[in-house]
């Protein structure tokens, strides 16, 4: 994709500013209801199979002329996700696998007080694991330099995100969140300085490898249990007379670990 790696320090908070770029095919919209003049809608929906919880999280935020809407409901895969009043921001989280890889979920952002509905669709990415860390020992000394994670593919993905955690996140808030970038290959380089501090120290922990698959779009959530990026990697935003805004399928492999030490 030829994104520049970026490292971070501190874990990034959710960031849902949209960028405007030309659609592609891949989620499918349909608007009902009035067109023209009647405000401008903003939603956000993101579906995520976590395979290493053995759960699955949707969370939305739906509003108009930025504030909630007060009629305002998102139905997802016929089920209907609260919002808050005051944020338009909701989320319901399955104890179990609610949502099968490679099925076409339905959404819908419904204003009962303007009769306006908006329907999309988008299809989970395929699961997938992490299959190769270096060292295979998996410690992580000075003298070893770079790590390096490994994953299978996922067939539906438009690409992944890699994040590396602190275990001990409160004490040690070191970290990377990046895009992949190989061109010939799933596979994610880890530099030295992802497990140092800003002061240039080697922080000794055990750190969460971690790798997302995404489509068409990543956008962090509230709470997610992974690093992520200042900026989202919108590809595919909604364009529409209505509605702007952007839906995403996460599917987040079970972690890895890495330990690091200073000797």
């Amino acid at each position: 994709m030829g994104l520049t790696k970026r490292f971070m320090g501190l874990a990034v908070g959710a960031n849902l500013v949209l960028m405007a770029a030309t659609i592609m095919a891949g989620c499918s919209s349909t608007p009902d209801g009035p067109g023209g003049n009647d405000g401008d809608y903003n939603l956000v929906v993101v579906l995520e199979k976590n395979l290493d919880s053995g759960q699955d999280v949707v969370y939305v935020k739906f509003t108009r002329d930025a504030a909630a809407v007060d009629d305002g409901v998102v139905v997802v895969d016929g089920d209907s996700i609260a919002t808050s009043s005051v944020s338009g921001k909701g989320n319901k989280t399955y104890a179990t696998q609610r949502w099968q890889h490679s099925e076409k979920i339905q959404i819908a952002a419904v204003d009962a007080s303007e009769s306006f509905v908006y329907r999309d669709s988008v299809v989970i990415p395929d699961g997938f694991v992490i299959d190769h860390v270096v060292p295979a020992n998996h410690i992580l000394r000075p003298s070893d330099g770079s790590a390096q994670v490994s994953w299978t593919a996922s067939i539906g993905a438009a690409n992944y995100l890699i994040s590396v955690d602190s275990r001990n996140a409160g004490l040690n808030p070191v970290g990377f969140a990046g895009y992949n970038e190989s061109q010939f290959g799933l596979s994610q380089e880890i530099l030295p300085s992802a497990f140092r501090d800003t002061f240039g120290n080697l922080i000794e922990d055990v750190y969460d490898l971690k790798v997302v698959a995404y489509f068409p779009n990543f956008i962090a959530r509230d709470g997610a249990p992974y690093k992520s990026l200042p900026g989202d990697d919108i590809r595919i935003p909604i364009l529409n007379d209505n509605v702007t805004g952007a839906i995403a399928a996460l599917v987040l492999a079970d972690r890895d670990t890495l330990l690091v030490e200073t000797q």
